[in-house]
């Protein structure tokens, strides 16, 4: 199988893209594409806003790419297979309004086993191969195979309801596992407050020194970069999901201050925020979710306008 040159899964700025091979463990990266992937051979472990989880051989994950992720190990020989695109995409498909709320949400899904015959690894093998011989029609094949996909996912997610899948505890590098899973615990929960290197290390009785080590060690990043980018990406959904202020976002997000928000996410999106908002309405008005959840009035017009990682999946 072809694969593309996203082949060892490392972090770039992709758009619409395919990607296979093995994945090879690296530092947290973000990328603001829906992305549908699948495994052979062997099992993931990754994490995925804060938490930390096992993806199955033969299943189809979906997630939003939005929230840093990372691979932290492999469990047998896995290779992978996947596409990415962009969300202003997704969202302009009339994909029903729980499925896009999850991935707005940053839910990751697992599909449920198909059988052979139908089973998702050939499909998203097809995808891969059509995508790395670069001609425009197979483009648009994966484009219209991909939103048949999440169509038919929603139906299987509304027939069978929601139910989660036992979390996989996996095994990071050694030394400081646990101290690790509660410094993500106590990100994952503040990041929208105050929160600082001291304020973490009193309230695990440690030096700031160990907390800032050992999350390096696991992550290769520091706990501030960490929080930011947690902080950003809370910001985009409230961007693709809300008409809040943007001086309210920065606020709702953890920003203290606008002066602050610009800067981290034009750095880590490439956009300014209101050009980033303007991107996913663009074309036309896109499904729209209050903050609390709930959506409102759909306005979304059908299109497909061509032009290394997760944590507990829910099927």
């Amino acid at each position: 199988m072809p694969a593309t040159h996203n082949r060892d899964f490392s972090f770039e700025h992709p758009g619409f893209s395919a990607f296979s091979g093995k994945p090879n463990p690296r530092q947290h990266h973000r990328h603001d594409e829906v992305e549908l992937a699948i495994f052979e051979h062997g099992s993931l472990v990754a994490l995925y806003n804060g938490r930390q989880m096992t993806i199955p051989p033969g299943r189809l994950v979906i997630l939003w790419g939005a929230m840093p992720h990372r691979t932290l190990a492999l469990q047998g020989d896995a290779v992978g297979y996947g596409v990415r695109v962009p969300l202003p995409w997704v969202l302009r498909w009339k994909l029903p309004e729980d499925l896009v709320r999850r991935l707005l949400n940053f839910d990751v899904i697992l599909a449920s086993a198909r059988k052979s015959s139908g089973s998702d690894l050939p499909l998203v093998k097809d995808w891969v191969q059509f995508m790395s011989n670069g001609q425009p029609s197979g483009r648009e094949i994966v484009l219209l195979e991909v939103q048949a996909r999440l169509l038919r996912l929603a139906i299987e997610l509304k027939t069978k309801g929601r139910r989660r899948v036992t979390e996989t505890v996996a095994t990071p590098p050694a030394g400081g596992v646990g101290l690790f899973e509660r410094i993500l615990t106590i990100i994952s929960e503040r990041y929208q407050q105050p929160l600082s290197i001291p304020d973490i290390a009193r309230e695990l009785q440690v030096s700031r020194v160990h907390v800032m080590r050992q999350f390096r060690k696991v992550t290769g990043m520091s706990v501030l970069d960490y929080i930011t980018q947690q902080r950003v990406s809370c910001a985009q959904r409230l961007l693709a999901t809300t008409d809040m202020k943007l001086l309210d976002i920065a606020a709702e997000a953890g920003f203290r201050s606008p002066a602050r928000f610009y800067p981290c996410f034009q750095r880590l999106v490439g956009a300014s925020p209101a050009r980033y908002r303007r991107s996913l309405h663009s074309t036309s008005e896109t499904q729209r979710v209050s903050k609390s959840g709930n959506r409102a009035p759909q306005h979304a017009a059908a299109g497909t306008g061509v032009p290394a990682h997760f944590p507990t999946p829910s099927p």
